[in-house]
């Protein structure tokens, strides 16, 4: 019995360890290598978790800066993109990435060592109001174009475009 008790603990001891080092793997990839890796909004994010829980960390200050700048670049080039492009739904495309750049401007602004180094956020408070309006009017237009199909199936297609055009206005 005993034996068995043993077995068991030394079975919990190392799934524990196990678990343990691959948190710290986890976490030993750092802002920096998300940077690197192209994953700027990733880099942003852990920068600023960072600086929240150590203000004088100089590798994570840079590495906000840099990262915070290919977002807000990489983010807008997509913007712009979209705004040459016939795809249908490219307003709510927009919408998605003006609500990546205004949530990281307010978190930058919810933490004093990140303002030192980005002070002047950018946010994207009227172009995201146009894009939401734009988008409602397209979904509207959906509707509309829906409902003349007078069938069951497209009334509820209409509803849903309807539903979605006034969760943006």
């Amino acid at each position: 019995h005993s034996y068995k008790s043993q077995s068991m603990r030394y079975k919990l001891h190392l799934v524990l360890s196990s678990l343990l080092i691959l948190l710290v793997l986890m976490e030993a990839c750092t802002g920096q290598r998300k940077l690197q890796k192209g994953e700027y909004e990733a880099a942003v994010n852990r920068s600023i978790n960072k600086l929240r829980k150590s203000p004088g960390n100089k590798k994570a200050a840079k590495t906000l800066d840099q990262a915070y700048n290919l977002t807000v670049k990489t983010l807008m080039e997509e913007v712009y993109a979209l705004k040459a492009s016939n795809e249908v739904y490219k307003w709510e495309k927009k919408i998605t990435r003006y609500h990546k750049l205004n949530s990281i401007s307010d978190e930058i602004a919810r933490c004093p060592a990140c303002l030192k180094i980005i002070p002047d956020a950018n946010r994207y408070t009227s172009v995201l109001v146009e894009a939401l309006n734009n988008a409602a009017n397209v979904r509207y237009g959906l509707g509309i174009e829906q409902m003349k199909l007078k069938t069951i199936y497209s009334a509820q297609e209409a509803y849903r475009h309807f539903l979605i055009a006034k969760s943006y206005v």
